[in-house]
């Protein structure tokens, strides 16, 4: 069990630590991940207001676009409920390879057409803003439901639009879980399932809260080092390479530490994101090392990490990236690697390592900063 033999000081300062939560490969439009987020954050009473006010505050962003496009002729044409409707309609060619291509037909404006465009409207800002927006040009003028209902759908034609209605939604998404996170972690164990589903939806990695298992299972080895936090007292024999027995020995038996953590390898243990060409990926830094500092505890962390493998630039980068923004919540943010022989750290707390890091382009040029700038163990 987690906390017995280091106590509960230890395990607190790792759970404090930010740890992310990596999109899957497949993202969803912001907004409608927003809407499932507020939905679940009324449902479950944390935020009962937070379904109509984050669908309203979208609706209250399309009319702001609306009015901006006052003056614009083909804006008036589009929503002239007395005229003719434009729909977009996307066919697959098989042609031209499988390609997608979007052409437009027209029809008369009707109660049904109308219907019609506003149901692709929903489907594209979801229902409830859809009608949030309606009912809110309705407030201005009571006669123009279709007229309203025509405005939705032409916004949504326009990806300047679309995309300021995204970006607001992302940031909205960021809100709401930086306000009520930790509150989630008091709901039941399906409705915290269902929040990191609706997160891992989300187009960037989410930051979420670290709450480590109560029973961890690690591969069995022969080394015995003290302080690990589920070691229950005693020590731990927890299997480790020899780069990882090197990397993290010399630290377990500091004066300054409190407690280690062997970290686990997927989803739920502490996670870095990187980027692998446009794709979102997650690793695990091995090691998270807590220690006394005068008067506070901070938690190291250090990754032992092959620096010639192919994914070795893009982690380092991710947890270059990962340092920046959460160096002053941290210790130590450090890479080990085996140079020549001998073992090399780059300190990626410090800022000048990190802007070298980041302006990585290859493994030699990986190779090389270890050897210019590695502090030598």
């Amino acid at each position: 069990g987690a906390g017995a033999g280091a106590g509960a000081g230890a395990i607190a300062a790792i759970e404090a630590v930010p740890s992310y939560l990596v999109p899957t490969p497949r993202s969803r439009p912001a907004i409608r991940i927003l809407a499932d987020l507020a939905n679940l954050l009324s449902a479950s009473g944390i935020d009962p207001a937070a379904f109509k006010r984050e669908m309203s505050g979208m609706a209250a962003l399309l009319v702001e676009h609306r009015n901006a496009l006052a003056g614009n002729a083909d804006f008036a044409k589009e929503v002239n409920d007395q005229g003719e409707i434009i729909f977009q309609h996307a066919e697959l060619i098989l042609s031209k390879g499988g390609t997608l291509e979007t052409t437009t037909r027209t029809r008369q404006a009707t109660e049904e057409s109308i219907g019609r465009a506003f149901v692709a409207a929903a489907r594209r800002l979801t229902n409830e803003a859809a009608s949030a927006y309606v009912r809110l040009r309705l407030a201005t003028d009571p006669s123009a439901i279709g007229v309203a209902r025509l405005e939705a759908y032409a916004l949504t034609l326009r990806d300047e639009v679309m995309d300021a209605v995204n970006a607001n939604a992302s940031t909205r998404i960021d809100a709401l879980r930086s306000e009520h996170g930790r509150e989630v972690e008091g709901l039941s164990a399906a409705k915290q399932t269902r929040y990191r589903t609706i997160l891992r939806q989300a187009p960037a990695p989410s930051l979420v809260s670290l709450k480590l298992p109560e029973v961890a299972l690690f591969r069995r080895g022969t080394a015995s080092l003290p302080r690990h936090v589920y070691a229950d007292g005693g020590d731990a024999l927890i299997y480790l390479n020899s780069w990882e027995a090197d990397s993290i020995g010399s630290e377990t038996i500091k004066a300054s530490t409190i407690g280690w953590l062997r970290n686990g390898e997927h989803e739920g243990w502490f996670c870095v994101p990187w980027r692998d060409g446009n794709t979102w990926r997650g690793f695990f830094p091995d090691f998270l090392v807590v220690r006394q500092d005068g008067e506070r505890l901070v938690v190291d962390v250090i990754d032992p990490h092959d620096h010639t493998k192919p994914d070795a630039v893009g982690k380092a980068k991710g947890l270059s990236e990962y340092a920046a923004r959460h160096a002053e919540q941290l210790g130590h943010i450090i890479l080990v690697a085996k140079v020549e022989n001998r073992y090399r750290r780059l300190h990626l707390d410090q800022s000048p390592i990190r802007q070298k890091v980041d302006a990585l382009a290859s493994n030699a040029e990986l190779h090389n900063l270890y050897v210019a700038e590695g502090v030598q163990n």
